[in-house]
């Protein structure tokens, strides 16, 4: 009954990738008055950079924590990495988000950044506006906003969209087409967007590359995934085959 439960409630699933250089406070300062002015209730309850997480002050109770650099062990010798940012809130509206930190590999090669959060959904929250900030924020890369119907979870054997974002972009890839995806620089010339505006898609410019939206309302790809499906197959006609790592949909009963 739990997991049905799960099932049939709507979750945000938001999570925008960056080549940007965000371990300085000052992104992360700015990052949690935007959360917390976007819905007071997604205020953090618990924070830190492990599962040990310890309780929210205020914004900068994420101080210390931002940005932190510490020395791993591992089998090729010790590594001196950004620690990643957890944050957890268990009453309304519960919510968890984690922030990566855009690094610099032994060998020189840059690890893109992300910034993940999954919520439970309330209308009165204005999720694409957030989305609008955090990508000009980080000057994103890549960017998805999205509720996943039932059939779309891991749990219902489907590869989600919204995991391994930052993966797929160092293939040079997109995990697949959300609700609101965020082209950057780095995709702004894999669509012709000019042409999926007159065609009637919700295309604008932001932040150096693209937002583009499937529909006028968020819920649409949770109430009625037959037609979000058939849409986003569609659309994926008009950007090279290998853009997007999920090249199936989810299967309805």
């Amino acid at each position: 009954m739990a997991s049905e439960r799960k099932n049939s409630t709507p979750r945000i699933e938001f999570s925008v990738v960056t080549e940007n250089y965000i371990s300085d406070w000052s992104f992360g300062q700015r990052f949690f008055e935007m959360l917390i002015a976007t819905d007071a209730r997604l205020t953090p309850e618990k924070i830190g950079n492990s599962d040990d997480l310890i309780a929210y002050g205020d914004i900068s109770t994420f101080r210390p924590l931002w940005g932190r650099r510490v020395r791993l062990e591992g089998p090729f010798g010790p590594s001196d990495v950004l620690w990643p940012v957890a944050w957890h809130r268990s009453t309304k509206l519960e919510s968890n988000g984690r922030t990566s930190f855009t690094d610099t590999s032994k060998k020189g090669n840059l690890i893109p950044g992300a910034i993940s959060l999954s919520s439970a959904y309330d209308e009165a929250t204005d999720w694409l506006r957030f989305f609008r900030e955090i990508c000009e924020l980080t000057k994103a890369a890549a960017g998805f906003i999205h509720i996943p119907a039932r059939f779309e979870r891991r749990e219902n054997g489907y590869s989600p969209y919204y995991p391994g974002a930052a993966g797929s972009i160092l293939k040079k890839q997109l995990p697949n087409i959300a609700w609101a995806t965020f082209f950057g620089p780095p995709y702004s010339h894999e669509a012709d967007f000019a042409k999926l505006a007159e065609i009637g898609y919700h295309v604008e410019e932001l932040a150096g590359g693209y937002l583009l939206l499937m529909s006028d309302n968020i819920m649409d790809s949770f109430n009625d995934f037959q037609t979000f499906s058939r849409r986003r197959i569609e659309l994926k006609k008009h950007f090279r085959p290998d853009l997007f790592r999920i090249t199936e949909e989810a299967q309805m009963p």
